[in-house]
Formats: C-alpha cells, structure tokens, sequence
C-alpha cells in the first residue's frame, strides 16, 4: 500500500535536552531512509515503496516544513529533500 493512500498523518513535536523533535508521517512503516545532516541540525527522510512516507528534523524547521508539503503531494522517496 503506497504511503498516505488511506491512512491518517500524525504530526508530533517533542523538546529533548533543549532542542526541538519535530516529525510528520504517514503511519504505515518504512522500508527505506535517508539522514541529511548539517553541524548540529539534521533530518531523516523515510520512505515506502518508493514514496515518502515521514520526516524527522532536529534543528531544521525548514526541512520539516518542506517534508509536511512533500508528504502531502506524496513526492517520489527519490526527490524528498
């Protein structure tokens, strides 16, 4: 089943020894991820089947904001970023 065909997305934001957790997804696993970091912000890019499926940003708000669109538009894992 493709990411978001039929399920909720759960939006979660956590504060951990001072930073912000933010993460955004559809709540069907993954079978595939990428982390991107940059000094002390990074984010990691979860997929399935091909299709991005999540996204997890410490210190990125920007990224995270890119993957709540790119998760709405059900972006090709490949692209997500």
């Amino acid at each position: 089943m493709p990411c978001g065909s039929s399920l909720r997305r759960s939006d979660s934001r956590s504060r951990t020894s001072g930073r912000t957790l933010k993460y955004a997804a559809w709540g069907d696993g993954y079978d595939d991820y990428r982390v991107v970091s940059d000094g002390d912000a990074w984010t990691v890019w979860y997929g399935k089947e091909s299709t991005l499926c999540g996204v997890l940003a410490v210190g990125d708000d920007d990224a995270y904001e890119r993957g709540q669109r790119q998760l709405e538009q059900q972006t090709p894992f490949a692209d997500a970023g």
